[in-house]
């Protein structure tokens, strides 16, 4: 079964992010790709072959905290109207 789901999501606040990086949208907001991790000893071999080797996530800061998300599109998706889902 393969599901497409988008996600927003509010960062770890022990992580350092360096907006830096990164494919720049705006200010304090990147598309960055992040890269499949090893599999999990509880999962299966055929499950994790089934996830992409990577994934292309948004992150920006608004409000003094960091969100993650997969609507990569500033125009349709502004990070001021994500932040309040």
């Amino acid at each position: 079964m393969n599901k497409q789901v988008d996600v927003i999501v509010p960062g770890i606040k022990q992580r350092l992010y360096d907006f830096g990086q990164g494919a720049s949208l705006k200010k304090k907001d990147r598309v960055t790709v992040w890269n499949k991790p090893r599999r999990p000893k509880w999962m299966s071999v055929e499950d994790y072959q089934r996830y992409p080797q990577t994934i292309q996530i948004r992150e920006f800061k608004i409000g003094g905290v960091v969100y993650m998300t997969t609507f990569l599109d500033t125009k349709t998706y502004p990070k001021h109207e994500l932040r309040l889902i």
